[in-house]
């Protein structure tokens, strides 16, 4: 499919809850499914801070690794490639015992979330998705989020984060991954 197709797939900027925004775009791990009846918010809400909190500190480390120089900064380097080890060794046994959906191809903003799939809610649905965003930490981003397009095999759908502290991390994160992406697009 060419990018003119694809840009044609796409809602206009006012229908699409990514809009313009800065986004995070991956191939990864999602599911969703109806809301459960009387799921309790404050738990999500805490599970998605440490999510987000965790990943954060895992690409913190992974740049702070590359800056550290001399024989002090080498000791600590090798100490870091030892926790490193030990935290992808942890990542894969977490792995084992977690029941990952399939991956599918993501585009999320703090706004909004596309999803490419073959079952789809329908427009106007409520929805809680389960997003996997670091394979060093399978634990899924919980978002709950309204349906407000579904075209072809693509889904997409406002989320409601209405925790403050979880937005902000999200958009840090999103901030980080799409700077990175440019980077990488540079090189």
């Amino acid at each position: 499919m060419s990018d003119a197709d694809n840009e044609a797939n796409r809602p206009s900027v006012q229908d699409d809850p990514l809009g313009a925004a800065v986004h995070f775009e991956g191939h990864v791990p999602l599911a969703w499914h109806p809301p459960p009846a009387g799921h309790e918010e404050g738990t999500v809400l805490q599970a998605n801070a440490d999510v987000l909190r965790i990943i954060t500190a895992l690409d913190e480390h992974a740049v702070a690794s590359h800056i550290d120089e001399g024989e002090r900064g080498q000791e600590l380097m090798r100490l870091e490639a030892k926790l490193d080890l030990i935290l992808d060794l942890l990542g894969q046994v977490l792995q084992r015992d977690t029941v990952m959906p399939a991956c599918t191809a993501v585009r999320l903003s703090a706004s909004g979330i596309e999803w490419a799939g073959t079952a789809l809610p329908k427009v106007g649905e409520q929805v809680d998705i389960e997003v996997f965003l670091d394979e060093r930490y399978p634990r899924p981003l919980r978002l709950s989020a309204e349906v407000t397009g579904v075209a072809r095999s693509q889904c997409h759908a406002r989320l409601a984060i209405d925790d403050g502290e979880v937005r902000d991390a999200l958009e840090k994160f999103i901030f980080r991954h799409h700077r990175r992406s440019i980077a990488q697009r540079r090189r």
